[in-house]
């Protein structure tokens, strides 16, 4: 009797299974139809499910989910590529609460996509329809390890629980990173479904953002946004008027510590941009109207200021600038700085309309004092001085290096440029061992004046007429710099005789016969780069020891 109840109960589970697999389809594809009617009516949007299937432990496996704007399934919203629903079966059909956990995989809403798993708990026996019930419904949905990309800025590790409801949607400590930084963000949207008002903080390791957005008919005003970012701030108000076209109207002010800006710059421009040392806090005021895609139809406009600015290691005093955007043109129409006691002055354009972006540049030094310059250069320690002037226009392409062409000239008085080897070793080497070795009381040869006309070609700055002068001595050169930093100048030395005097000058005496000698060994070749240059002479050994012997025997009681 036990034997044949045991059989009988092994056969009824043995075709229990069967039903069941035979049925299971069916009883499947009830429950999906009962669930996208149900999401159709309550929130009028059209719903499609292109494939779907039962996979242990993961659940429900949805491929190709499509969300229209309508229910006649017009206009696609979002699509889904596949996602998995895993729930329990037995509490949805007692009762009648759908509480999923869902996992998403490449969502995708016009250029945003999003991956990630959100849980929440939805109450079938309501009959709720349109959003304003679902929401209520809904109460809260919990976000874990969700992924939103959106062009080139990708928000990842998003976690944390945003509370739904028809009058409010919020969030506590939603986590995510960004840039591999650990950001914190609290919300809190009022009436979410009409002329909403939002408040939020965003935080982060060195930054803090405070601000709100209100919706006003068909466009967002935001009232107030501020932040701060390591050693600089902004704040701003304006309007957003199209939220998917971007475009703005921004009012606002931001102080910038120039060395902030590093944290913004890619990785690959990183060390471009470190080599231009730029240091100082700028002030600004900003103005931004139009649409932040279209850079042709935005306009911009930013006046700085500074009193600390610093680049490549020279200071600008009182630094100030305008900056405009508009028709597609950049300008600056006025760059003014005050180096060194003197005074700088720059312009530029940049057409973006036109894909080769044609460029001006138009800047003029003027009684720049060189005494001050040379501290903040690798010439501290030598005695240098003078009054600088400069002047330069170019244009080109901003696409092609090899497109600039202009021209400009550089003019130095009342300078001491020091002694011969600080400009050129030619006859500095002559001079400088008389100097050291022979009389150490030597009057210095000093270059007072200095002036150069050059012109901007084919990679090229070069120069027929660069001449350096003092009493006893000129240098003329010509030649080029390329924009490899390659030298190319040829350099001519000569000493002045000095006019017949009646009484008896030993110094004179050893000008002229510095000067007989220089007629002999005048002429050097600059080559090799800025970094490392390289000398070639027209001479070679054999002077200094005749010097030696010759003035040394000659002058050798003067200083006794």
């Amino acid at each position: 009797m036990i034997k044949k109840i045991l059989l009988f109960l092994v056969i009824f589970i043995v075709l229990a299974g069967v039903v069941l697999f035979l049925t299971r389809h069916l009883i499947f594809d009830k429950v999906k139809t009962i669930a996208i009617k149900k999401i159709e009516f309550s929130t009028g949007r059209g719903i499609k499910i292109e494939r779907a299937g039962y996979v242990p432990v993961k659940g429900i496996r949805l491929d190709g989910i499509s969300v229209y704007k309508t229910p006649s399934r017009e206009k696609e919203l979002l699509f889904i590529e596949r996602g998995y629903v895993k729930f329990s079966f037995l509490t949805l059909v007692k009762e009648k609460l759908f509480s999923p956990d869902i996992s998403i995989n490449k969502l995708k809403i016009d250029n945003i996509s999003a991956s990630g798993r959100i849980s929440f708990s939805l109450n079938l026996s309501r009959p709720t329809t349109g959003i304003k019930p679902l929401l209520d419904d809904l109460g809260q949905v919990r976000i874990a390890g969700a992924v939103i990309s959106r062009d080139n800025i990708v928000f990842k590790n998003i976690n944390g629980l945003v509370l739904l409801s028809a009058l409010s949607i919020s969030s506590k400590d939603l986590s995510f990173s960004m840039n591999d930084m650990p950001h914190s963000l609290d919300f809190d949207i009022k009436n979410p479904l009409g002329e909403f008002s939002s408040s939020f903080k965003l935080s982060a390791e060195n930054l803090s953002i405070v601000g709100s957005i209100d919706k006003k008919e068909n466009f967002y005003k935001i009232p107030s946004l501020k932040g701060v970012f390591l050693n600089s701030s902004f704040s701003c108000m304006g309007e957003i008027k199209d939220i998917k076209a971007m475009l703005i109207s921004l009012y606002g002010e931001a102080k910038i510590n120039l060395k902030d800006i590093a944290s913004f710059i890619p990785a690959e421009s990183k060390s471009a941009f470190e080599s231009i040392a730029l240091e100082g806090v700028l002030s600004n005021s900003v103005y931004c109207s139009g649409s932040v895609k279209d850079m042709l139809k935005l306009e911009l406009g930013i006046k700085s200021s500074s009193d600390n600015l610093k680049i490549k290691g020279f200071a600008f005093e009182k630094f100030s600038s305008e900056i405009r955007l508009k028709d597609g043109v950049l300008e600056a129409p006025a760059i003014i700085a005050y180096p060194y006691n003197g005074k700088a002055q720059a312009v530029f354009s940049v057409d973006l309309k036109k894909d080769y972006r044609p460029y001006f540049i138009k800047c003029a030094i003027q009684n720049v004092d060189m005494a001050f310059l040379v501290k903040d250069t690798k010439l501290k320690d030598k005695q240098i001085r003078g009054l600088l002037f400069a002047e330069a226009a170019v244009r080109g392409e901003a696409n092609n290096s090899a497109t600039a062409e202009g021209q400009g000239s550089i003019r130095i008085t009342n300078a001491n440029l020091g002694p011969m080897p600080l400009l050129t070793p030619l006859l500095g080497n002559l001079y400088g061992y008389l100097q050291t070795n022979v009389f150490t009381d030597l009057k210095k040869i000093d270059i007072t004046e200095a002036t150069a006309d050059f012109y901007i070609a084919n990679r090229k700055i070069a120069t027929e007429n660069l001449i350096l002068w003092g009493d006893t001595i000129i240098i003329h050169a010509y030649g080029y710099v390329d924009f490899d930093k390659r030298l190319n100048f040829d350099i001519e030395n000569e000493f002045v005789e000095p006019e017949e005097t009646e009484e008896e000058d030993w110094q004179a005496s050893l000008q002229e016969a510095i000067a007989q000698f220089g007629k002999i060994m005048s002429k050097a070749r600059l080559t090799g780069t800025l970094d490392k240059p390289e000398w070639k002479f027209e001479y070679f050994g054999g002077i200094k020891e005749m010097l030696k012997n010759k003035l040394s025997g000659a002058f050798k009681n003067i200083f006794e």
